[in-house]
């Protein structure tokens, strides 16, 4: 799964997109990243794998999104997020927050 360019070892995160919706009635923000885990899951590159913490990139009133995706980024805030055509998103963490991140998500 990982992109090209990367040496053995690099840390790196993936993106994507969910091709479903759901409704934003919840504030408990562990409502959207089990739809996103299901997302992945259904796809193939969730629990299947061995990846079982997809989270969903987005707030509540009660959480915002850097608190919700921070935990996947522990140590590594510098490593490069990409998006599932393994085209780079954001060179880190911080990166993803501070330029156009959003518009490369997406791919065809």
């Amino acid at each position: 799964l990982a992109p090209t360019g990367l040496s053995a070892g690099d840390k790196f995160h993936y993106i994507f997109v969910t091709s479903g919706t759901t409704d934003a009635s919840s504030s408990d923000i562990s409502t959207y990243n089990a739809f996103v885990q299901a997302t992945a899951d259904a796809i193939g590159i969730g629990s299947s794998i061995g990846l079982t913490d997809w989270r969903v990139l987005d707030s509540t009133p009660t959480i915002n999104a850097t608190d919700n995706i921070g935990p996947l980024f522990n140590d590594q805030v510098n490593a490069p997020i990409y998006n599932m055509g393994s085209n780079l998103v954001a060179n880190s963490l911080m990166d993803l927050w501070d330029n156009e991140s959003t518009k490369t998500i997406l791919y065809e």
